[in-house]
């Protein structure tokens, strides 16, 4: 009798430090993911344009910083014809992007294409800044 009192107490032990365990494993997780979502808030559209508006970034910067906006930012939702404020960020980003001068023509037209893909209503702004961009390229000095 005794040596099932001790058995059950001890799997009672167990699985009570199993639980605690679990119950740290996922409040870690949670807090993690919490830490993760704050990250990307404070990485916001603003954050690139200050990349390719940066005359020092490299090629490989401007790459990047291509390919995260157009896999992970979308421009913000029209309201009929009108282009809200909220997207000249969005916007002056493929102005900067395509004037840099470490652009090269391949990364503008993969970015043209990408973004026209991903934001529909927006392809004839899209064209327009891209325009704005190479016109501007032409006199930079």
């Amino acid at each position: 009798m005794s040596g099932n009192v001790i058995f059950v107490v001890t799997i009672v032990l167990l699985s009570v430090f199993i639980l605690s365990i679990l119950a740290f494993i996922i409040s870690k997780v949670k807090s993690n993911d919490k830490k993760k979502k704050q990250i990307k808030e404070e990485v916001s559209i603003h954050t690139y344009v200050k990349i390719v508006a940066d005359k020092s970034s490299s090629a490989a910067q401007i790459q990047d910083a291509i390919d995260t906006v157009v896999n992970f930012y979308t421009f913000p939702v029209k309201q009929g014809i009108e282009t809200p404020p909220t997207a000249k960020p969005y916007l002056d980003f493929i102005l900067y992007a395509v004037f840099h001068k470490n652009s090269s023509a391949k990364m503008i037209a993969d970015m043209n294409k990408e973004l026209k893909k991903a934001n529909p209503s927006y392809k004839k702004e899209i064209d327009a800044y891209e325009e704005d961009g190479l016109r501007k390229r032409m006199y930079r000095i």
